[in-house]
């Protein structure tokens, strides 16, 4: 009785210490990896804020220069997006140039509500689509992910996206 007591007890211990050894295999997953996010303003009584839209419009522009856009960035505006038709929404933080043939987005999302305040957090990464000036806007859609929307007027639009990742090094 006493010699399975003590197996009884060391099977325990072997079963939590490979339990707590264990990994989940998806952690480091690019899914994972993608949902980065940072808190770039708050939500209060309704009203969107950004907390230093300087640094953001700075930081939007540097990643437009990357990409072969020398332009400088004139409006911010949260702008709710249908996913997929089916009435389910989305908000997005848009910004375009100033001739409007450039914009570049990124999806937010709202924290919990606190004395009538929500922080909005930015998940990682950013889409830029360029090309006309009506039209060619960033849209999340559930299924395909960012797209742009067609061009009303002539001229075609192009979409490239960024991801920002975190080193580990």
């Amino acid at each position: 009785m006493k010699n399975s007591k003590i197996a009884a007890g060391i099977l325990f211990i072997v079963l939590t210490f490979v339990y707590a050894c264990t990994t989940d295999e998806n952690t480091n997953a690019p899914e994972t990896a993608a949902q980065i996010t940072a808190v770039i303003g708050v939500q209060e009584n309704g009203e969107f804020h950004i907390n230093d839209e300087n640094a953001l419009k700075s930081k939007w522009e540097q990643t437009l220069r990357t990409e072969g856009h020398d332009v400088t960035l004139e409006r911010f505006d949260f702008v709710d997006v249908d996913l997929d038709g089916s009435g389910e929404y989305n908000m997005i933080l848009m910004a375009s140039s100033i001739d409007g043939t450039v914009k570049i987005a990124t999806a937010i999302t709202l924290g919990e509500e606190i004395n009538n305040v929500r922080r909005i957090m930015a998940i990682g990464g950013s889409v830029t689509c360029t090309g006309c000036t009506v039209g060619c806007n960033p849209k999340d859609h559930a299924e395909y992910g960012w797209t742009c929307t067609p061009c009303v007027t002539s001229g075609t639009c192009t979409k490239s996206e960024t991801v920002e990742t975190i080193s580990v090094n």
